[in-house]
């Protein structure tokens, strides 16, 4: 209890916030709150709570592949050895 206690101490509202709105999480109104003292307020219904966004997909995003990317470049495999004919003087 004294834990809980003193982390609602360390909430501080702006004087100059609506009293006539309820207090939201997310108005900037609030002066250097920590997010677990935000959620211990929103859990004693002294704050409402903030919309949460959807999670976003992790990692990077694929790059587009042009049609002149999906070809190969270069022959696959080990290049093989061309043989030239010594016989070139005539």
């Amino acid at each position: 209890y004294g834990e809980m206690m003193d982390d609602l101490s360390s909430a501080w509202r702006m004087t100059d916030a609506p009293l006539n709105v309820p207090a939201s999480s997310d108005d900037g109104y609030w002066v250097h709150t920590l997010n677990t003292v935000m959620e211990t307020l929103e859990k004693l219904g002294l704050s409402v709570p903030a919309a949460k966004p959807e999670p976003k997909k992790r990692g990077r995003k694929p790059k587009v592949k042009e049609q002149s990317e999906t070809t190969p470049r270069r022959p696959r495999g080990r290049p093989r050895k061309v043989i030239v004919s010594q016989n070139t003087e005539n």
